[in-house]
């Protein structure tokens, strides 16, 4: 049995069925499907319908991403019916929904606010590097790269030196001096 077929004996078995509205939007919907059939071609319908069955189906919107599996246009037919990337078309017409969680966890709080935090939290741990701060901190601090990284620095001594702290003297790294290398020619030594 071929889809067409199936589409037919479909209606044929709505047409059995006592008329309500939703059986007439069945069968109005089935009719539009086969005369669109056989077709390879995506027109708005077919991709706002597959769009919409995706969203049903999953629980959410597509993403670009989503757009690679069966059953949704890919991103180059959007661009072609639409005139527009497919990111784009997905955000003004199935935006995802932005959960302040996801996007900015530490957002509630500004870089500075932060910067205090972890200097109270630092001044209390006395953390010998970032990983043993990152271990001892208080439960609702950002580890200590996040809040390096809301502060524009990206290495656990650039943060240190920014919030004008000192690293304890018996967890600097000794500082090796390196004398340049000398030759001797002829009696006389001579630096290189």
């Amino acid at each position: 049995m071929t889809r067409k077929e199936c589409l037919l004996k479909t209606i044929e078995f709505l047409d059995k069925q006592p008329t309500t509205e939703e059986i007439d939007d069945m069968k109005h919907k089935i009719q539009e499907i086969i005369s669109e059939l056989p077709s390879i071609e995506w027109t708005d319908s077919k991709i706002r319908d597959s769009i919409e069955q995706f969203a049903k189906d999953t629980g959410k919107n597509p993403t670009v991403t989503d757009l690679s599996k069966k059953g949704l246009p890919r991103h180059t037919i959007i661009q072609y019916h639409y005139g527009i990337s497919a990111s784009e078309f997905l955000k003004q017409n199935y935006p995802q929904p932005v959960t302040k969680s996801k996007s900015k966890p530490y957002g509630h709080k500004t870089a500075e606010e932060w910067k205090r935090l972890f200097i109270e939290d630092y001044q209390r741990i006395i953390p010998k590097s970032g990983e043993d701060y990152n271990d001892q901190k208080k439960s609702y601090m950002p580890t200590w790269a996040t809040i390096a990284r809301l502060n524009g620095v990206v290495k656990w001594r650039d943060l240190i030196v920014l919030c004008g702290l000192k690293m304890p003297q018996e967890f600097r790294r000794p500082v090796v001096r390196r004398s340049k290398p000398k030759i001797e020619v002829n009696g006389t030594k001579i630096e290189l």
